[in-house]
């Protein structure tokens, strides 16, 4: 499956909601791009052209300026209009169908080496099958990937939700080909799903129990996974005691440095210390990870805000504080500690 399991419809358009899966391209996100066309708006145009969605142009409300994709649509519907004095616009979205923008893009380029495909181009999804599949298909070439650990250096740094519920698809692959999923009876359909069954023997092994952590998905975007402050500190404080705790903790994002966290905690005790990774749902804030406090001490912390709503004034706009503030003051009070 391209998406992961409970995944929120309106993500599922979102550039963070881009589609996960064995075939993809440009990280499965499109570029619309919104303009005055003289004196009335807008014209919409989509890059790549060859994205596979269709746009159905209804621009020109007083409205302000909506993008819709019904889920498991590929039709956007532009409305509305862009703010007076706004010239045009880009947005960022996901494409209905990865694997089919994956083709379009490689028949494209094809095309323009002289190559020519006939027929036309389409996309099968599991569990789908096709006879023309069955056979031996011949590798006409292979580029290998980078290692795991830049992997991870981007999907942390830049909390890319694409990389995080591949890797769990990847993990299901290596451990489908075992045959092993210790906690149930009969053996589960998807690589995600053989991912998750590694992930929960993983966490055990560890001493994490059920009660302490339950994921639907890799990148955490689903409002099915629930995890405690105290599951969180055990697999932090379990990494840092492991031959590879430079390259997990090195890929964190650096308070005001990288990341998720370059423009935070800047000009504080937390600055260029605190190591820890970013975490965002409506109503939803964390930051978890390491920090050198004023004695020289190392210190794993998880700070998890659920429930928590923004203050906003009458038009409904977010004000300060912001929910990040409040977590980095407590992250910049801990690098003080024992000063």
């Amino acid at each position: 499956p391209s998406i992961g399991d409970g995944w929120d419809a309106f993500d599922l358009q979102t550039d963070y909601g881009a589609q996960a899966g064995a075939l993809g391209a440009r990280n499965n996100v499109v570029h619309v791009k919104i303009a005055r066309d003289g004196a009335r708006c807008c014209s919409v145009s989509v890059d790549p052209t060859d994205s596979g969605m269709r746009v159905v142009n209804l621009t020109g409300s007083a409205a302000p300026l909506s993008l819709y994709r019904p889920p498991g649509s590929d039709v956007l519907y532009a409305t509305g209009s862009l703010r007076a004095g706004v010239p045009r616009g880009s947005y960022a979205l996901s494409a209905p169908d990865g694997a089919l923008f994956a083709a379009n893009l490689l028949r494209d380029a094809l095309t323009r080496r002289g190559i020519v495909l006939g027929g036309s181009v389409r996309a099968l999804h599991w569990p789908q099958t096709d006879a023309a599949l069955a056979g031996h298909p011949t590798e006409i070439a292979s580029l290998a990937s980078p290692p795991l650990s830049h992997l991870l250096v981007h999907m942390l740094k830049h909390s890319d939700n694409r990389y995080a519920q591949m890797l769990l698809q990847q993990v299901g692959v290596a451990t489908a080909r075992t045959g092993v999923c210790a906690d149930r009876i009969e053996p589960p359909q998807t690589s995600a799903d053989w991912g998750r069954c590694a992930m929960r023997a993983f966490l055990a092994r560890i001493g994490i129990d059920h009660g302490e952590a339950m994921f639907d998905d890799g990148p955490g975007l689903s409002r099915e996974d629930l995890v405690t402050p105290a599951a969180v500190v055990k697999l932090l404080a379990w990494i840092a005691r492991q031959p590879f705790a430079n390259v997990l903790r090195d890929a964190l994002p650096v308070a005001g440095i990288d990341g998720t966290l370059k423009y935070r905690m800047r000009g504080s005790a937390a600055a260029d210390n605190v190591q820890a990774k970013t975490g965002t749902l409506t109503h939803v804030y964390t930051l978890s990870g390491y920090v050198t406090d004023a004695a020289g001490e190392r210190l794993v912390f998880s700070l998890l805000l659920n429930r928590y709503r923004r203050p906003t004034d009458a038009f409904g706009r977010n004000v300060q504080p912001s929910p990040q503030s409040d977590l980095d003051a407590i992250a910049t009070m801990l690098a003080e500690h024992g000063d």
